[in-house]
């Protein structure tokens, strides 16, 4: 009669090799698998800033080739961040502009509690400033036409959140101010989208001899095409 013997299993040392592998497969994969994940952000952010950039060509387009204003008050105010399911770009009146406020939220943020004051997209508000107020009359509207340098001017770009913050945009009552300061949390990299439509990844040693002017950051650019000044 023919015996079968039994088959022989894994011996624990044979268990913890094979262990061992798998731990060090998973450590050379996740990294990679975390920056694919970070790349498709990436990507992502960037196109909503396209979408964004579309908004403000239909606005000039609809509106005699003026930017949107960055800068309102008094009968301008409106509620504008990203807690809504609408921002609004003031018209220099009490009509507006809906802009659909979900691409003004970064997918790089790891945040689920975004108020009415929240924005990770910027505007440069430079590009909007009237040169007046609410209370004063004679508004100085700007035109994209003016932009000598379009190609080397910042349009959007992703900004650190802040409560009350000013440059790129805050959402806090006026759709965009002069104050916050751009994020490179994309790698290390801060997306900008440009007044052209071309849209460009810059690390900070990169950007910032762009936007320092005098030694104060974002100072008015006289001379600097990345944050054009019209006055």
């Amino acid at each position: 009669m023919k015996l079968f013997r039994a088959s022989r299993g894994f011996t624990l040392i044979e268990l913890l090799v094979v262990v061992a592998i798998i731990a060090v497969l998973v450590s050379i994969l996740l990294p990679a698998l975390s920056q694919a994940r970070e790349r498709a952000r990436t990507v992502l952010c960037a196109n909503q800033m396209r979408q964004l950039n579309l908004q403000i060509v239909q606005y000039a387009h609809e509106y005699a080739d003026f930017f949107p204003q960055s800068e309102v008050g008094g009968t301008f105010y409106g509620y504008t961040g990203g807690g809504l399911p609408w921002c609004t770009l003031p018209l220099g009146g009490e009509k507006t502009w809906p802009v659909n406020s979900g691409l003004i939220r970064c997918p790089s943020v790891q945040r689920t509690n975004y108020s009415w004051r929240s924005m990770d997209i910027g505007y440069n508000a430079w590009l909007g400033y009237p040169g007046g107020s609410a209370w004063s009359p004679g508004y100085q509207f700007v035109r994209t036409s003016q932009v000598d340098q379009p190609s080397d001017c910042a349009l959007l770009g992703d900004i650190s959140l802040s409560q009350f913050s000013d440059l790129l945009g805050d959402g806090l009552y006026r759709i965009f101010e002069y104050g916050s300061w751009p994020s490179y949390r994309h790698g290390g990299q801060c997306s900008f989208f440009f007044v052209d439509g071309h849209a460009k990844p810059m690390r900070m040693d990169e950007a910032e001899p762009l936007y320092f002017v005098g030694g104060w950051r974002f100072a008015p650019p006289m001379a600097q095409p990345f944050w054009w000044n019209p006055w």
